[in-house]
């Protein structure tokens, strides 16, 4: 099974490569049925060199990986299915329970591509800032498929996407969870202090890069110490050298695509990947 989380192309858009060297059943993607009819029919009408006028080129803008991973999905035959809150997997003594999106939460995405945002939302926005709340992220981050993991009955790990801190103060319901993949590469909209204190992880990964946004955020590294919780990057950027050093377990590497970095070793079980 694949799983999609949301649409912007640093989730999915190595999900091109997966779809074509990798043998699966089941394709997930968050995409509403009316929009991936739509998403199919520009595709087709890209394929026959049909232009589409400005749909075309906001959708090309939005969600041209969208539409390149259906058109892959549809040469292999695979038809991708929604994903929803209430959706469950069970595998063993482990079951994945996904949280969210809603319907409401899909149809609001698609509708953020369509227009500019309304003055009432920006409003709300600011406000929630100034009350020390995590800023309000994009309607599209808040559709991400976020999936809870359940070991032995007990809520075990959260993965969280690009969602914002409301949407997941409002889904998970109060629980804890020993792990924590931190929402949009640790920016300040997927955490605040409140939602730290209620999830209270003892581990935090933190998937980032190189970037012109400013994550992995001081203020989210800063609140995840606050509680006592190990910090591990996918990348060593400048902030999180104290929470990642180079040398022991949280050492990650990237055995099929990119060289080591310098200083960095092989983690133990990279010596297994082929």
């Amino acid at each position: 099974m694949i799983i999609g989380s949301h649409l912007d192309v640093d989730h999915i858009g190595g999900l091109l490569a997966v779809v074509k060297h990798c043998s699966f059943d089941h394709f997930h993607l968050n995409l509403p049925p009316d929009v991936q009819k739509l998403l199919y029919g520009i595709s087709l009408a890209k394929s026959a060199g049909k232009k589409t006028g400005a749909l075309w080129d906001r959708v090309e803008k939005s969600l041209s990986t969208a539409v390149d991973l259906l058109e892959l999905l549809h040469e292999k035959g695979v038809q991708p299915a929604p994903i929803l809150a209430g959706n469950y997997l069970s595998i063993g003594n482990t079951q994945l329970n996904v949280l969210n999106p809603i319907p409401e939460r899909l149809l609001d995405a698609w509708a953020d591509i369509e227009d500019e945002e309304p003055f009432a939302k920006s409003l709300a926005r600011t406000i929630s800032e100034l009350m020390g709340e995590a800023p309000e992220t994009s309607a599209e981050n808040n559709s991400s498929v976020v999936i809870e993991v359940i070991y032995n009955a007990l809520p075990y790990a959260l993965l969280t996407a690009d969602a914002g801190a409301d949407v997941l103060r409002e889904v998970t319901k109060g629980k804890q969870y020993p792990i924590l993949k931190v929402s949009h590469h640790a920016s300040k909209t997927g955490l605040d202090e409140n939602l730290v204190k209620t999830l209270r992880p003892e581990i935090a990964c933190i998937p980032v890069g190189k970037n012109s946004y400013g994550h992995p955020s001081k203020e989210v590294l800063d609140l995840l110490g606050s509680v006592g919780t190990t910090i591990y990057c996918s990348e060593k950027v400048d902030d999180c050298r104290s929470g990642c050093p180079s040398m022991d377990s949280r050492t990650v590497c990237f055995r099929k695509d990119r060289p080591l970095r310098m200083g960095w070793g092989t983690a133990p079980y990279c010596k297994m990947v082929k």
